[in-house]
């Protein structure tokens, strides 16, 4: 990770170090592969024009939140744990492996790629997520704060409310 300029600072080619903020826009490839654990300062997917896929034997475990927006799908096949917030707003964050976000909030689409993952939320604030959770992946909740879920959501998986609240909107969920 540190040996490649395979990374933008700006327009200047650089090496990715630990604590860097990391964005995917419309400007890369779309293939993110890791073969180590990584800690970012945070992770911005900002996409309309190009998918992303990041896969690998790696993991992301940023220092502060995870934040989806533009119009594309990105697909985490890597395990990740996003503290401070995660935010899924516009497009589609598509997963393959179990995630733990904190706070969720947003209106875009939470969805499966491959497998039934697991998404556990951790709200220590109180959050409303609009959007839609889709697909076989399973649901579990954490923390002191409330997961207001208004979005019509069709998740096949499973629904775990281990602390905190989770708030279901008549009709929204089809668990």
């Amino acid at each position: 990770i540190h040996l490649t300029t395979n990374w933008l600072s700006g327009l200047d080619l650089t090496t990715y170090i630990e604590g860097d903020k990391v964005v995917f826009d419309d400007r890369g490839s779309g293939t993110v592969l890791l073969s180590n654990t990584v800690s970012p300062s945070s992770v911005n997917i900002s996409n309309s024009a190009v998918n992303y896929v990041i896969q690998g034997t790696g993991q992301i475990t940023p220092l502060a939140g995870l934040t989806k927006i533009g119009s594309g799908t990105a697909t985490l096949n890597v395990p990740g744990i996003y503290s401070v917030s995660t935010v899924v707003s516009n497009g589609t964050l598509s997963l393959g492996a179990n995630q733990t976000f904190a706070n969720l909030a947003g209106n875009g689409t939470v969805s499966t790629a491959s497998g039934a993952p697991t998404v556990t939320v951790n709200n220590t604030a109180n959050t409303t997520f609009s959007g839609s959770l889709q697909g076989a992946l399973g649901l579990t909740t954490s923390g002191s704060g409330t997961l207001d879920l208004t979005g019509a959501s069709t998740f096949a998986g499973h629904l775990f409310e281990n602390s905190g609240t989770v708030i279901i909107d008549s009709g929204a969920v089809g668990v």
